[in-house]
């Protein structure tokens, strides 16, 4: 087990509970948050109490480790889930004079080399936020490799996506998307490579292999004409800015809406996939097309082009206006809409309530991001 640089050990003082004794495990909050078990996930409410009694008894063993007092946490479940096939347990632990740590473990199928590049992203971004008070990245204080499980400090704050959720004024809107692309042009300048140019091969094979499964209705999307002509459309898209300067650095690798924690003074960055570092454009249109696929306006309102151009005017204010015509950003906000796409039931009664908003708003910027091409 790896722990943290920073030594903690002295603040949280001798261990409190014996880890056999059945109180340890009466801090386990059984009650489940109302939706926290995503619904197409295959996870049973047994497999659930499972794999969070066995994330409990490694937080616990890695407690002892630690000298942390166990027994003074509460353990609250915030996410059970199947994540790629691998279930994912998210606990956070809560005790009334200490810090609130969280603790994330992944099951079977073991996936090592995931687990460490993961890992390492993250601590790749700490050591690049460090000394900014505004913008935050979780300490790690511990890793284990062999039962893929890592303890944190929590992240105060609520996610993005909560904030859009609960409603904001358009001004409040503005206001968490320029801190959201100060978060991310921080993060992405601290990083920066030398001037690269923008090589979509990989992207349009991608892209040319979902077509080719759709034609033979391998894959069958909603809207599959409109679907065929988008994804030419970005494929010549891609080869026209070919070589084009495109700026690359770190990658986060899951930039969605629920991967930045903000409270009043403090934006925090979670759930990094990635070590390497790739075009900007990955992470930004992932996030821009997580944003727009959901939280679009209602009626007639989200047919135009004024709210989604706004939201990216309001972001690219705080991450920086020069790099809004970035060639990775124009060539991959089209291609992470029709990645989304390809995720879509083509029945509607096969698509969840969630999925069916996504699909909503997915043909609301592909009208705005592809009518405007063709």
């Amino acid at each position: 087990m790896m722990r943290s640089s920073t030594d903690d050990r002295e603040t949280w003082g001798a261990i409190s509970a014996d880890l056999s004794s059945p109180a340890v495990y009466a801090n386990l909050q059984k009650t489940q948050p109302s939706g926290f078990i995503r619904h197409n996930d295959p996870m049973t409410e047994t497999d659930v109490t499972q794999f969070v009694e066995r994330a409990n008894r490694s937080w616990l063993r890695i407690a002892a480790e630690l000298d942390l007092p166990s027994g003074r946490y509460a353990v609250e479940i915030l996410k059970a889930q199947m994540q790629l096939g691998m279930p994912r347990i998210v606990l956070r632990l809560k005790a009334r004079d200490l810090p609130d740590l969280i603790f994330k473990q992944e099951f079977r199928p073991d996936s090592p080399e995931g687990f460490i590049e993961n890992t390492k992203g993250h601590q790749r971004a700490f050591d690049l936020m460090a000394g900014q008070d505004a913008f935050q990245v979780p300490q790690l204080l511990a890793v284990d490799q062999a039962t893929q499980c890592v303890l944190m400090k929590c992240a105060p704050g609520k996610k993005l996506h909560d904030h859009l959720l609960l409603g904001s004024s358009t001004e409040k809107r503005a206001t968490l998307l320029r801190r959201s692309g100060e978060w991310i042009g921080l993060f992405h300048s601290r990083s920066e490579r030398e001037p690269a140019t923008l090589n979509p091969t990989t992207m349009i094979n991608y892209i040319q292999s979902m077509r080719t499964r759709v034609k033979g209705r391998h894959l069958d999307v909603p809207g599959r004409s409109r679907f065929l002509r988008y994804s030419e459309q970005a494929i010549d898209l891609a080869e026209t800015r070919r070589g084009q300067p495109a700026r690359a650095a770190a990658m986060h690798g899951d930039l969605n809406l629920h991967n930045l924690i903000i409270s009043p003074k403090t934006i925090y960055g979670l759930d990094f996939r990635d070590a390497r570092t790739e075009p900007i454009g990955h992470d930004l249109a992932r996030f821009f097309v997580r944003l727009g696929r959901y939280f679009f306006p209602d009626g007639q309102d989200a047919k135009g082009s004024d709210w989604f151009q706004k939201d990216m005017n309001d972001f690219f204010a705080g991450y920086g206006p020069e790099w809004q015509h970035d060639a990775g950003v124009q060539v991959m906000l089209p291609m992470q809409i029709l990645t989304d796409w390809g995720e879509i039931p083509k029945k509607s009664d096969d698509r969840t309530i969630r999925q069916q908003r996504c699909w909503e708003g997915l043909q609301h910027l592909s009208g705005l991001i592809f009518g405007k091409r063709g």
